[in-house]
Protein backbone atom coordinates (compact mmCIF):
# COMPACT_ATOMS: atom_id res chain seq x y z
CA UNK A 1 0.00 0.00 0.00
CA UNK A 2 2.79 2.08 0.98
CA UNK A 3 4.62 1.66 -2.24
CA UNK A 4 1.34 1.96 -4.26
CA UNK A 5 0.90 5.89 -2.17
CA UNK A 6 4.67 6.87 -3.27
CA UNK A 7 4.22 6.14 -6.46
CA UNK A 8 1.32 7.77 -6.89
CA UNK A 9 2.80 11.17 -5.36
CA UNK A 10 5.73 10.84 -7.30
CA UNK A 11 3.79 10.57 -10.74
CA UNK A 12 1.70 13.74 -9.52
CA UNK A 13 4.50 15.26 -8.98
CA UNK A 14 5.99 14.71 -12.18
CA UNK A 15 2.62 15.78 -13.79
CA UNK A 16 2.95 19.21 -12.02
CA UNK A 17 6.56 19.93 -12.87
CA UNK A 18 5.26 18.79 -16.55
CA UNK A 19 2.12 21.67 -16.68
CA UNK A 20 4.54 23.89 -15.54
CA UNK A 21 7.12 23.21 -17.86
CA UNK A 22 4.77 22.95 -20.69
CA UNK A 23 2.91 26.24 -20.55
CA UNK A 24 6.50 28.10 -19.33
CA UNK A 25 8.90 27.41 -20.78
CA UNK A 26 7.43 28.88 -24.57
CA UNK A 27 6.14 31.97 -22.40
CA UNK A 28 9.66 32.52 -21.23
CA UNK A 29 11.98 32.01 -24.78
CA UNK A 30 9.13 33.28 -26.85
CA UNK A 31 9.99 37.46 -25.80
CA UNK A 32 10.82 38.99 -28.61
CA UNK A 33 8.19 41.01 -30.19
CA UNK A 34 7.67 41.33 -34.01
CA UNK A 35 4.38 41.73 -36.23
CA UNK A 36 2.84 39.79 -38.10
CA UNK A 37 0.05 39.22 -40.55
CA UNK A 38 -2.67 36.47 -39.64
CA UNK A 39 -2.69 33.71 -42.70
CA UNK A 40 -5.60 32.15 -41.13
CA UNK A 41 -6.53 29.94 -38.33
CA UNK A 42 -6.12 25.60 -37.85
CA UNK A 43 -8.71 24.35 -35.94
CA UNK A 44 -8.28 20.84 -34.66
CA UNK A 45 -10.31 18.66 -32.27
CA UNK A 46 -9.21 18.71 -28.92
CA UNK A 47 -10.27 16.77 -25.63
CA UNK A 48 -13.60 15.86 -26.11
CA UNK A 49 -13.87 16.94 -29.44
CA UNK A 50 -14.10 20.60 -28.90
CA UNK A 51 -12.82 22.54 -30.90
CA UNK A 52 -9.28 24.46 -30.69
CA UNK A 53 -8.08 27.56 -32.90
CA UNK A 54 -4.28 28.01 -33.81
CA UNK A 55 -3.41 31.08 -35.06
CA UNK A 56 -1.19 30.59 -38.60
CA UNK A 57 1.05 33.60 -38.66
CA UNK A 58 3.49 35.15 -41.34
CA UNK A 59 6.05 37.14 -40.27
CA UNK A 60 10.11 38.15 -40.94
CA UNK A 61 13.11 38.29 -38.50
CA UNK A 62 16.66 38.71 -39.22
CA UNK A 63 15.59 38.99 -42.45
CA UNK A 64 14.16 35.67 -43.29
CA UNK A 65 10.48 35.06 -43.77
CA UNK A 66 8.46 32.46 -41.76
CA UNK A 67 4.79 30.81 -41.67
CA UNK A 68 3.53 28.69 -39.21
CA UNK A 69 1.37 27.71 -36.46
CA UNK A 70 1.49 29.30 -32.90
CA UNK A 71 2.34 27.14 -30.05
CA UNK A 72 -0.73 28.23 -27.88
CA UNK A 73 -4.30 28.42 -29.18
CA UNK A 74 -6.52 31.20 -28.50
CA UNK A 75 -9.77 31.49 -26.78
CA UNK A 76 -13.11 30.97 -29.15
CA UNK A 77 -14.53 34.12 -27.89
CA UNK A 78 -10.66 35.80 -29.92
CA UNK A 79 -11.10 34.22 -33.04
CA UNK A 80 -12.65 37.81 -34.42
CA UNK A 81 -9.30 39.12 -33.38
CA UNK A 82 -7.35 37.04 -35.88
CA UNK A 83 -8.87 37.64 -38.80
CA UNK A 84 -7.33 37.22 -42.44
CA UNK A 85 -4.66 39.70 -43.11
CA UNK A 86 -4.76 41.20 -40.23
CA UNK A 87 -1.22 42.74 -38.29
CA UNK A 88 -0.89 41.70 -34.70
CA UNK A 89 1.73 41.54 -32.56
CA UNK A 90 3.55 38.14 -32.14
CA UNK A 91 6.46 36.74 -29.55
CA UNK A 92 8.89 34.83 -30.99
CA UNK A 93 12.19 33.15 -29.92
CA UNK A 94 14.80 34.58 -31.08
CA UNK A 95 16.74 31.04 -31.06
CA UNK A 96 14.55 29.58 -33.06
CA UNK A 97 12.57 32.04 -35.17
CA UNK A 98 10.08 29.42 -36.15
CA UNK A 99 7.97 28.85 -32.40
CA UNK A 100 6.42 31.87 -31.83
CA UNK A 101 3.14 32.32 -29.31
CA UNK A 102 0.25 34.82 -30.55
CA UNK A 103 -0.57 36.02 -27.29
CA UNK A 104 0.93 36.04 -23.66
CA UNK A 105 -1.28 34.54 -20.72
CA UNK A 106 -3.34 36.56 -19.11
CA UNK A 107 -3.60 36.71 -15.46
CA UNK A 108 -6.99 34.49 -15.29
CA UNK A 109 -4.93 31.72 -16.84
CA UNK A 110 -1.51 32.49 -14.65
CA UNK A 111 -4.07 32.28 -11.67
CA UNK A 112 -5.88 28.87 -13.33
CA UNK A 113 -2.57 27.50 -13.81
CA UNK A 114 -1.21 28.38 -10.10
CA UNK A 115 -4.37 26.78 -9.03
CA UNK A 116 -3.75 23.17 -11.56
CA UNK A 117 -0.36 23.20 -10.43
CA UNK A 118 -0.83 23.19 -6.88
CA UNK A 119 -3.41 20.71 -6.49
CA UNK A 120 -1.21 18.52 -8.26
CA UNK A 121 1.68 19.33 -6.23
CA UNK A 122 -0.17 18.78 -2.90
CA UNK A 123 -1.71 15.79 -4.06
CA UNK A 124 1.51 14.43 -4.76
CA UNK A 125 2.91 15.80 -1.50
CA UNK A 126 0.10 14.02 0.82
CA UNK A 127 0.63 11.00 -0.98
CA UNK A 128 4.43 10.85 -0.59
CA UNK A 129 4.10 12.28 3.09
CA UNK A 130 0.99 9.14 3.72
CA UNK A 131 3.21 6.62 2.09
CA UNK A 132 6.72 7.64 4.23
CA UNK A 133 5.07 8.26 7.64
CA UNK A 134 1.99 6.80 8.14
CA UNK A 135 1.63 3.28 8.23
Amino acid sequence: MNVMMFAAGIINLATGVMLLYMALVPMIKCKTLVYGRCAGLETVRGYRGAPRCYPNFEYEFGGNRYHGRSLFTIKQRAISMYSYGMTRSIWIDENDPKKYIARRLSAPDIFLLIIVVGSVFSLGGLFVYGSIFVA
